[in-house]
This record gives C-alpha cells, sequence and structure tokens, in this order.
C-alpha cells in the first residue's frame, strides 16, 4: 500500500494494472476537437469538449460516459450502458481524458466505457482512503477530486482519478461530497459511521445467514427458524403486510434480491407480493394468513409470566374457599336455575339468566355476569396482558381472546355445572311488568342448562320451555318501556363468515331480531343500565355512555320518502348522532335510558372489567378503586388497542367476504341499491355481503334504484374490490 511522506511529497507511484494497460491510448492527435462551454464550477482545467469522459450519478448509481454534443443547455452523453442522455453541466464531473479516436461506433464506445468502469470499480475495492484521510484531515480545506488523486498516486491519470472518485462514492465514511469536491470528515463523524457501516455489514452477514438457512428449510420444511434468523423473518411478514417504509423496506427487498436465486418457486409482483410467495414456500404462511394481524402488531400470544398466572388461578366452590374479604358479602346462589344462552360455538360465556316466580304475580330476573375482577388483580401479568389487547376480537378465521384461553374459555367462563363467582343483578317485576326492586352483589353460581340461539329459538316457537317463555315475555316488555320511552331502532342484517377446513367460504345470515338474541340483548342492556343508575347514584365512577337524540322528532317520517329496504335504513342510522363517553351519567337517546355504562362482558371487553372492579371494590370496602382521573387515564390507554382491533376486525371481515366473491360470485350478477348519491360515485348496497361501496355508473340514478352489479376485479389480499353495472 502507498506510504504518504508529507504534504510536498507524493505516495509512492504504483506500476500501472494490467487491467488499465489493455484500454487504449487516452490521447489521440488525430481526434478533432470541438470546444464547448466551460462550466464556470470546473476546476481542473479542463473544457467540456467533444470526446471528453465524465462521471454522473443517477438513482445512486455511478455512470460514466462519453460527451457527444452540446444541446444548450444540456451536453448530450453517450454512456457505459449504451444510452444516450442529456444532462445538465452541474451534474458532470470531467474526467482527465478523452475517448480515443479510433473509438467511433456505438458498441465501440460502449465495450470501452464499459472496459474502463469496470477496471477502475475493482480497483476501487481494494483502495484504503482511510490512509489518504489521515494526511488530508489535518487540512481545514475541501479538496477537488485531482487534488486527492494527485495527493494519492502522485499522478492525475484517468485510471486514477476514476478510480479514487468511484472509491470515494462506494465508502462515503471518510470524505463528504462537496458541489466541487470532497471535505474529509471530522474523527468523530468518521467513528460513528464506521459504527453504522459495522452495523450494516452485521445485517448483511445476518441476511446472508438467513438466506442460507432459507435454502434448507426449502428441503426440510420442518426446521425451525434459528434465532439469528427469526428477526428477518418478522421484517418478511411485516414488509408481506406492507407494514414498512424506509430503511426497513430497503432491508427487505435486499433480502427478497437473496433469496430469488434459491426460492422454489419465481417471485414476482411487488415487494409485499414477493415477501408473501417466499413465507408461502417456507410454510410460515398459508393461503389465506392474516395480514391485518401483522400489519397492526396485534399481539396473538400471551407471555410466561401471564401463563403462570393463569395456570395458577384456582376458582372457590364455597363461600368458605372464597377470599376472606368476599366470605361475608358474596351469596350462594348455587342451587338457584340457571342457564347460559349463547352460539352453539361459543367458549367464553360470561352472562347466565335465572327466573323466580314470587307471590302475586312478582317474577325476579337474576342477570349473573361472571366475576373477573375477583381473580384478576390490577397490575398483574394478565391485567397488564388484558389491557394491551382491550377487548377479544372475533375474526373470521380465529378467536383472539383477552385472556389466555385457559380462563376466557373455561375458569372465567359460566360453564355448565360448574361453580363460578359472578356479580348478581337481580330485579323484582310486577304482574304488569313494571320494575320495582334491584339488587346488586357478589355471588357464586352454577349453571344448570347451556341452550344454544337455535335451540332457544326452537323452544320458544314451540312453547316447550316455561323457563324461556317466561324470560322471552318478561324481556318484550321491557323493550316495550324503553321504546314508550324513545329508543330508535334500526334493523341491520348480520353475515357470519364460516370457512371450512379446505378454505371454502360460505355466509351465514345471523337473525339478529331472532326472539332469542333479542331476548339476551334486552337482559345485557337492563343489566348495564341499572349498573349505571347504581354507580351513579354512589358516585362510583364509572365511564358513562351515551347518544344525543336525533335532530329531528320523528326519525322515521323524515325519512318516509325514502323507498323501503337497504335505502331506508341507511338513511335511518344517518338520523343517529355518534356515541359519547362522560366520567358523568348522560342519556343514551338511542337506548332509551337516563344512563348506561358497558359491565355485561369482562371476559371480553376490558373496560366491563374496570367497572366490575369498581363495584367489587364498592362491595368490600366501601370506595371505588379508581378515581375519575385513573378512569380517564385507563380510557386513554385502550384508545389504541381498541382502535387495532377495529381495524383488524373490519380488515379480515373484508378479506373473507372477498374471498367469498372471489370463489362463488365471481361471474354472477350481484343485488345492488343505491343507498346515496351525493358522492363522486354513487354508494351501492351489495346485498349478497351486506356491505356498501362506491361505483361509477354512467347516467342518473336515484336513491332506491336497483342496480344489478358484476364483479370486474376483487382481489381480496390487496382489500381491493371493483364493481360496475352488470347491464
Amino acid at each position: 500500500m502507498k506510504r504518504f511522506c508529507n504534504n510536498s511529497q507524493h505516495l509512492t507511484s504504483p506500476e500501472r494494472p494490467e487491467r488499465f494497460d489493455t484500454l487504449p491510448a487516452i490521447s489521440d492527435p488525430r481526434l478533432a476537437m470541438k470546444m464547448m462551454p466551460k462550466p464556470s464550477s470546473v476546476k481542473d482545467d479542463l473544457a467540456f469538449t467533444e470526446g471528453s469522459l465524465v462521471l454522473y450519478q443517477a438513482d445512486g448509481q455511478d455512470f460514466i460516459g462519453v460527451i457527444t454534443a452540446f444541446k444548450k443547455p444540456k451536453y448530450s452523453v453517450f454512456n457505459m450502458r449504451g444510452r444516450d442522455q442529456l444532462l445538465a453541466q452541474n451534474r458532470l464531473h470531467l474526467l482527465p481524458g478523452k475517448i480515443p479516436g479510433s473509438v467511433s461506433s456505438n458498441d465501440e464506445r460502449t465495450a470501452f466505457l464499459e472496459k474502463l468502469y469496470e477496471a477502475a470499480e475493482s480497483e476501487a475495492k481494494e483502495l484504503r482512503l482511510e490512509e489518504l484521510w489521515e494526511v488530508a484531515v489535518d487540512s481545514t480545506k475541501d479538496y477537488y477530486a485531482k487534488e486527492l488523486t494527485e495527493l494519492f498516486y502522485s499522478d492525475n491519470t484517468l485510471e486514477h482519478h476514476l478510480t479514487l472518485c468511484l472509491a470515494i462514492h462506494q465508502d462515503p465514511v471518510y470524505f463528504k461530497r462537496k458541489k466541487d469536491g470532497y471535505e474529509p470528515r471530522p474523527a468523530s463523524t468518521v467513528e460513528e459511521l464506521k459504527k453504522a457501516e459495522a452495523v450494516k455489514a452485521e445485517k448483511l452477514r445476518i441476511q446472508e445467514a438467513t438466506a442460507s438457512f432459507f435454502k434448507k428449510r426449502f428441503q426440510e420444511p420442518e426446521l425451525p427458524f434459528p434465532d439469528d434468523v427469526i428477526d428477518n423473518v418478522l421484517l418478511l411478514e411485516r414488509c408481506a403486510a406492507s407494514a414498512l417504509d424506509g430503511n426497513a423496506q430497503k432491508e427487505a427487498s435486499q433480502l427478497l434480491e437473496l433469496c430469488k436465486g434459491i426460492a422454489p418457486k419465481n417471485l414476482a409482483g411487488a415487494a409485499p407480493e414477493q415477501a408473501y410467495q417466499l413465507l408461502e414456500q417456507l410454510g410460515h404462511f398459508d393461503k389465506h394468513t392474516n395480514l391485518a394481524l401483522i400489519k397492526h402488531n396485534t399481539p396473538v400470544s400471551f407471555s410466561t409470566a401471564s401463563c403462570e398466572e393463569a395456570e395458577a388461578l384456582v376458582i372457590p366452590n364455597t363461600i368458605a374457599e372464597c377470599l376472606p374479604v368476599d366470605q361475608e358479602i358474596r351469596r350462594d346462589l348455587t342451587d338457584l336455575h340457571t342457564i347460559t344462552i349463547d352460539d352453539s360455538s361459543t367458549r367464553d360465556m360470561d352472562d347466565a339468566l335465572s327466573l323466580e316466580l314470587l307471590t302475586d304475580g312478582e317474577v325476579r330476573l337474576g342477570v349473573h355476569i361472571s366475576d373477573v375482577a375477583y381473580s384478576i388483580p390490577i397490575g398483574s401479568a394478565l391485567d397488564k396482558a388484558a389491557l394491551r389487547r382491550g377487548t377479544s376480537m372475533y375474526l373470521p378465521d380465529r378467536t383472539l381472546n383477552m385472556f389466555p384461553d385457559a380462563l376466557s374459555e373455561d375458569k372465567l367462563s359460566l360453564v355448565q355445572e360448574q361453580v363460578r363467582p359472578c356479580i348478581t343483578s337481580l330485579f323484582t317485576f310486577d304482574s304488569q311488568q313494571r320494575l320495582m326492586k334491584t339488587e346488586i352483589f357478589p355471588s357464586l353460581i352454577s349453571v344448570r342448562e347451556r341452550i344454544s340461539y337455535d335451540e332457544a329459538d326452537d323452544h320458544l316457537e314451540n312453547g316447550s320451555h316455561k323457563l324461556l317463555d317466561d324470560l322471552y315475555t318478561l324481556t318484550s316488555g321491557v323493550e316495550g318501556h324503553r321504546l314508550t320511552n324513545g329508543a330508535f331502532q334500526v334493523g341491520k342484517r348480520e353475515l357470519r363468515t364460516e370457512i371450512a377446513e379446505n378454505g371454502e367460504v360460505d355466509l351465514v345470515e345471523i337473525y339478529e331480531d331472532g326472539p332469542a338474541r333479542k331476548l339476551i340483548g334486552e337482559t345485557a342492556i337492563l343489566a348495564n343500565s341499572v349498573a349505571a343508575e347504581f354507580m351513579s347514584e354512589n358516585q362510583i365512577p364509572a365511564l358513562f355512555r351515551g347518544q344525543d337524540a336525533p335532530d329531528a322528532e320523528d326519525p322515521f317520517a323524515a325519512v318516509a320518502d325514502v323507498p323501503e329496504g337497504p335505502a331506508r335504513d341507511y338513511a335511518l342510522r344517518g338520523q343517529l348522532k355518534r356515541s359519547t363517553s362522560s366520567t358523568s351519567a348522560i342519556p343514551h337517546a338511542g337506548l332509551g335510558l337516563s344512563a348506561y355504562i358497558q359491565i355485561t362482558s369482562p371476559i371480553r371487553r376490558y373496560i366491563d372489567l374496570l367497572h366490575q372492579r369498581q363495584l367489587l371494590s364498592f362491595f368490600r370496602t366501601g370506595s371505588p378503586c379508581y378515581s375519575n382521573e385513573e378512569l380517564e387515564e385507563l380510557s386513554r390507554s385502550l384508545e389504541e388497542p381498541l382502535t387495532r382491533s377495529r381495524q383488524v376486525t373490519r380488515e379480515s371481515k373484508r378479506y373473507w367476504l372477498f374471498e367469498y366473491l372471489r370463489q362463488k360470485k365471481r361471474k354472477e350478477t350481484l343485488q345492488g341499491t343505491v343507498v346515496n348519491t351525493g358522492t363522486k360515485n354513487p354508494l351501492i348496497h351489495v346485498y349478497e355481503i351486506e356491505n356498501i361501496f362506491p361505483v361509477r355508473i354512467k347516467g342518473k340514478v336515484s336513491v332506491g334504484d336497483s342496480i344489478p352489479l358484476r364483479i370486474a376485479t376483487v382481489n381480496p389480499r390487496q382489500d381491493y374490490l371493483k364493481l360496475e353495472p352488470a347491464n
């Protein structure tokens, strides 16, 4: 390696490398030069002339070329790729040499330029800029390329000049490029950049190790991912979910390039599609991997500490086994005949019902909610895990419980014939179905019957279950009372996605207005509203939910001219105001109630658990466990996980709805109804999937018009559906 003596002495001149000796001589008296305007910024005392060699950058890559003409105000440059480009003079760095006159055809020019560049690039990789920097850094001046070349090589030949420029461009640690030259970086900056380069080199090493492991895994799909590969697998996951930007996206693209030559099948499309294909070929993804979970950083597993707490949790079977603080306040209701009504597939059952016939036609309704507050201490690992999730997510392809399955579907769930602690609300009604008395207290219950919605509907239709008949009669009266108080109901058709093991998708209609679902819905509303009144009266802080009344005195009359069906339902929903939240009791016009909270689903919703804790603490000590300020802070903490849950749920449902259309309706005509014409493209309700989409339609349409539609394009993974009129 060359050595510096001092600023007046140059490096020992090396022998000219063989790879340069094979190039034609760079001076040729036979080449006639046409003089061109010389840029004022050129400092090497050279003129831009026809035949001059130049260096420039495009898209971060170095190119060399030869000037072929001046086309004011730009130069025509023929580059080493055999292409002509018009470039402004401030983009060109003039090299000390010209193309030989004997090199005249485009093919000869391309060959000459390629050979020159390749030789210089190869030499640049061997050049140690640190030695040059150690001499140059002591000076406060900036250097032109010519000066640095002479300082390093003792000359300024074309080959040396180009080699040094390429070396500086490829290794930006030691010199900073300036408009007309290079500035030696300060020692502190060099040290920082060296560390950054070391990190970059380590990432490249891991990427190469990852590609090497992938090659093995393609042959042995069961091989587990080593620790040093997992981060790159996660990087590819987020790339597939289009959840990367900046440097992370660049790293993913580099890794994909490394893997293209080893993947069994070609990786095609944009980077997200390539990443998905690669992970699918590795057996890490399947055909329908839920990218929404990855995109929104959704927690899908529980920490070791959470699982250990769940395993250690013991549920009391008797009052004597309860915590001492509870033994005097918790009532034993295990002899009471209680039932659960839910979907046959439901495992996290958090509410049960009972009905007792009293004297003089009075009845006592019991709503029993699993006492999650009893089992999950504030600040525990399980509590933190639930707060991080905010809610359970019921997706078409999987359920993500707020607590580990061992709790949500067993220890906390109101499993038939198992004793469970509950918060019980008792409602005594007279013979006219007027609410006379309410009680709320901790209890122990044991569910006697588990009934599915379908079974309950059959019983109610046939009159074959007296308890259900009596419950339905009572709750119908309670609903009527709410409607009298101004409750505002808009029906909506619900569809449930069912996915077979082979990936075939079907949609099953859920009858929300069916008697069993209405019965359960009404008891939940009753329990939530009475708990809200109890907490308000006893000044227990809570997150009350409310809703202002519609602007129209009679919302149904306001939309009477809208055709019945999806268009009118859409217009009615437009009458509703957004729900609001407050730490003070506020009216809920939509439900026809003076106060309302959520407390009946503590296994599934963290807000319900907060309210249940407030009640349990009040029963135990006479005081709540959270202040208004603490509840408001917890409410803010829940905003992110609840928003994430809504996004993931929405995107997951849309994916499977689109997959259903792709599988079943691709060539069929769909039923569309215009519900809004006030947008750029009319909004059309699509009956088959109970969703609304904008559709470009030629000509004028009116709200309520029936528009047959066909699918122009549907791509579930890209969340894209384009509909167009079928006619």
